[in-house]
């Protein structure tokens, strides 16, 4: 789908976003099992990602999984899919190996531009309310909270990053 080089920490690193298949289906829920488990403690409970069901998502024509890979290497997946007036990314995470290395902020540019490309003025998320890691991360990458709810019995915090600004960048 999209591929970008991003500089950051004094390293230049190549990111590109390829539709997943069938067959990455147990590695992108690996994936979700090793990024996440960490925070089952925080949270005292399996955090959405690791229990989602990637075949569905896979199969539903709206959605959209890709692969997250550097250097021909997978380095994490997400799932997203474009809503009347913005990307919503329902789900993204990297290898444990692959984290902090700019792969994240990198994969969030290349969704700013699928976004665009499709004449989406906004991307939208939701993390969880104990990931305060990932809720620091997004603020650094322009989101902003718009709400917190209990949904699917997970305390949700909904963050909205407008594009406008950026369309002619």
């Amino acid at each position: 789908m999209g591929q970008t080089t991003h500089q950051g920490k004094g390293v230049v690193l190549s990111a590109k976003l390829v539709a997943a298949s069938a067959s990455d289906l147990a590695q992108i829920a690996d994936c979700a099992r090793s990024a996440y488990a960490h925070y089952v403690e925080r949270m005292g409970q399996i955090p959405a990602p690791m229990i989602a069901d990637f075949p569905a998502h896979l199969a539903d024509p709206q959605d959209h999984v890709d692969l997250i890979q550097h250097d021909g290497m997978f380095a994490g997946y997400v799932v997203w899919r474009l809503r009347p007036d913005d990307l919503f990314i329902d789900n993204i995470a990297l290898l444990p190996s692959a984290q902090g290395q700019g792969l994240g902020r990198a994969a969030i540019l290349m969704l700013q531009q699928a976004a665009l490309s499709h004449s989406r003025t906004a991307l939208e998320l939701y993390t969880n309310e104990k990931m305060v890691e990932n809720i620091a991360f997004y603020k650094r990458l322009g989101f902003v909270e718009t709400r917190r709810i209990t949904e699917h019995g997970f305390a949700r915090v909904y963050m909205r990053c407008e594009l406008q600004n950026q369309a002619g960048a």
